[in-house]
């Protein structure tokens, strides 16, 4: 079974899956509070694990930007979304997306995040 863990982006910083609320019998217990006593995420970009890593051991997220060799035409980074149903990484065209399950591993790296590296994704 996959873990299901998540990110999120307040635009400002990334907050990592140890940073975010943990829950227990006495209500909220650690994470990034709003001044009320609980924590508040509704103005933040949730981002969820693929349950995959890269080459290098990296979880990879949605919108985290990845390079792979054996994608055609893949020079530059693309996103990693949720589009369907599943983990996609995100080409020019919905001709150029390919599911992340079939190109994860070897051949992938995490580059950056769309939020903190947007122009990893532009044409060079």
């Amino acid at each position: 079974m996959r873990e299901i863990k998540f990110r999120a982006w307040d635009g400002k910083k990334m907050y990592s899956p140890d940073e975010l609320i943990q829950v227990g019998n006495e209500g909220c217990t650690t994470g990034y509070y709003d001044g009320s006593g609980c924590p508040k995420y509704s103005d933040h970009e949730l981002m969820q694990y693929t349950g995959l890593k890269d080459k290098n051991g990296k979880e990879i997220y949605e919108g985290d930007i990845v390079l792979h060799d054996g994608l055609p035409g893949a020079k530059n980074g693309r996103s990693i979304v949720f589009e369907d149903c599943c983990f996609m990484i995100k080409g020019k065209t919905p001709s150029d997306d390919w599911h992340v399950g079939r190109y994860s591993g070897l051949n992938t790296e995490v580059i950056g995040n769309i939020y903190e590296n947007p122009e990893l994704l532009e044409d060079k």
